[in-house]
């Protein structure tokens, strides 16, 4: 069961966001198959049937179809760190990482889409969840939330503001915070993904 730290419900999508990478950032260009992947800095793990999935740093994305005694890496169309990763059955997965890249497969991992990516956004993101094999949520730092209805083809942006709790204590903010520009205001930085009560976690 994965852990998390928030607890979000989808929700309606508003417009999609343009999807085109700038084909002149580095973290677009392809990943490298390495000999030595499997031993890279690797961060997170998904089953997609009796397959499993690993992604990480360089955007390596290997795979182990005997319970990870070896593994195959497979060449994604993007170089970015991967954090999370996740499978809505055994044909389609995704995963995440930073300057907010999502990374889709539709054939069980044999190939992969880049399916989102804002280079000029560098916060990575963190984790990333479905609820069936079409409705999905991305999250990540500063409070980025990305849902997808089409099975991550396409994330839209989901605004995330919730309201201070009711007995928060109110910040007072001092003349020496106003002159170096801190920033007091409330911040969620959601890095982990739980389905509300009744969709069980896979």
């Amino acid at each position: 069961m994965r852990r998390a730290l928030v607890w979000l419900a989808l929700a309606a999508a508003p417009p999609a966001l343009a999807q085109d990478a700038d084909a002149a950032d580095p973290a677009a260009e392809p990943s490298i198959i390495a000999p030595l992947a499997a031993k890279s800095l690797l961060l997170d793990l998904a089953w997609a049937g009796k397959r499993v999935f690993a992604v990480g740093e360089r955007g390596h994305v290997l795979y182990s179809d005997d319970a990870a005694a070896t593994w195959t890496q497979v060449q994604v169309p993007g170089s970015a760190n991967l954090t999370a990763v996740y499978f809505s059955d055994d044909q389609h997965g995704c995963a995440v990482g930073h300057v907010e890249m999502i990374l889709c497969t539709f054939d069980g991992g044999a190939n992969w889409t880049l399916s989102h990516f804002t280079p000029e956004n560098t916060q990575p993101l963190l984790d990333v969840w479905f609820a069936d094999g079409l409705r999905g949520l991305a999250v990540g730092a500063y409070g980025v939330i990305y849902s997808t209805a089409d099975g991550g083809k396409v994330w839209s942006q989901v605004p995330f503001e919730p309201a201070p709790l009711p007995d928060a204590p109110k910040v007072e903010v001092s003349e020496d915070d106003m002159e170096a520009g801190v920033h007091l205001g409330f911040q969620f930085p959601p890095n982990r993904i739980a389905p509300r009560p009744g969709l069980a976690p896979r």
